[in-house]
């Protein structure tokens, strides 16, 4: 099974199984390949599959007429971060379409990154929801604390130690409630039922999916199961670093904010060859600030400064070619001056040009 790097970050979050650990949205205690080597008998893994479909239906209310069915699948308080500087309410975005042509355009923050009922489900013939669950337990303990006050209040520069986990759980959590982990959930489905196992896919990756087809919504609870899991790694913090990046150019988001991206080529090889699993996620967390949160890698602790213009167009080169390839993402956020030329970069050509903003073709061939 050939996946993406962002599709393996979707994989077991177990210490050191990275590398063919099942796609299950479960704690390191719970992981059915345990991450030193240990063997996992047949009631363990039951233990572990019985996660996918454990609810917490105890705590998650009926749903009323009043509650809402737009369910952002990247959280408004993040998407305003980089909202225009003339209209708090929208943001400046690129739009792929048909294949073949890019749009800029203004778009309402409101619009984007979302899907009609994402977060609802039924439980013995009763509608519920768990927004209301993500809003109150996830979304704001984070926005009310220090970390993200220190963000918004364009103090990014003090950023320090003290918000490694906190934006470790931000990354995590943004992740695993966007809709690119439920289409890959469903693409996998959709591959096993047409074509059956592949000789790559483990042991418990087998289990994992024939439990999933056994019941219709299991997909569904399963992809819910992981929004509302906590962070995973937090036992070994200290195996975290953060990379605080400011710069004077304006980076570039997506509605699929988090890019798995690779370790320097020494280290990532060395860590290969010692069956060691290390990896770094990028995060912009305004126009011109973002971390880099990695683990397992040699460098822990955290840095925060500046970095000259071409590192920070190299890192928004990451969105343009995340619109162009996953399964899901619709926009990107961008309002810097290399626009234009990454298009071109990427093959397109001007094709019309309004007030509004721009269409750039790919010509044909």
């Amino acid at each position: 099974m050939s996946l993406t790097d962002s599709q393996r970050d979707l994989r077991c979050p177990g210490r050191r199984c990275h590398r063919r650990a099942p796609l299950l949205p479960i704690r390191r205690d719970q992981c059915p390949r345990c991450c030193r080597g240990v063997h996992i008998d047949a009631w363990r893994r039951d233990r572990c599959l019985n996660i996918v479909f454990r609810s917490a239906q105890g705590h998650l209310a009926a749903m009323t007429s009043n509650d809402p069915h737009r369910h952002h699948y990247v959280p408004q308080f993040y998407l305003t971060q980089f909202a225009c500087h003339d209209d708090e309410n929208k943001v400046t975005t690129l739009a792929a379409y048909n294949g073949r042509d890019i749009v800029a355009e203004r778009k309402s923050i409101s619009r984007i990154g979302y899907e009609e009922k994402l977060h609802d489900y039924e439980f013995k013939g009763e509608k519920r929801s768990i927004e209301g669950t993500i809003n109150d337990q996830i979304e704001t303990p984070f926005t009310q604390g220090s970390t993200w006050r220190k963000v918004t209040s364009g103090r990014t520069a003090e950023l320090d130690e003290s918000d490694i986990e906190p934006l470790y759980g931000l990354i995590h959590h943004l992740q695993r409630r966007n809709l690119e982990t439920l289409r890959f959930i469903e693409m996998e489905q959709e591959r096993i039922r047409r074509h059956g196992f592949s000789a790559d896919d483990s042991e418990e990756e087998r289990a994992m999916y024939m439990a999933l087809a056994a019941h219709p919504d299991a997909v569904r609870d399963f992809f819910h199961e992981g929004i509302l899991q906590e962070a995973p790694y937090l036992d070994d913090a200290a195996e975290l670093g953060m990379l605080v990046y400011r710069t004077g150019l304006r980076f570039r988001t997506s509605t699929n904010p988090v890019i798995a991206i690779g370790l320097p080529g020494e280290e990532a090889a060395r860590k290969r060859a010692n069956g060691d699993a290390a990896r770094a996620w990028w995060l912009p967390l305004t126009p011109h600030c973002g971390v880099v949160m990695t683990l397992g890698a040699s460098f822990t602790g955290y840095s925060n400064a500046e970095i000259p213009d071409d590192s920070a167009q190299g890192l928004n080169r990451h969105y343009l070619v995340q619109l162009l390839e996953a399964l899901s993402v619709r926009y990107i956020l961008a309002e810097d001056r290399h626009i234009e030329s990454d298009l071109e970069w990427a093959g397109y050509r001007i094709e019309m040009r309004t007030n509004q903003g721009f269409r750039y073709r790919k010509p044909p061939g």
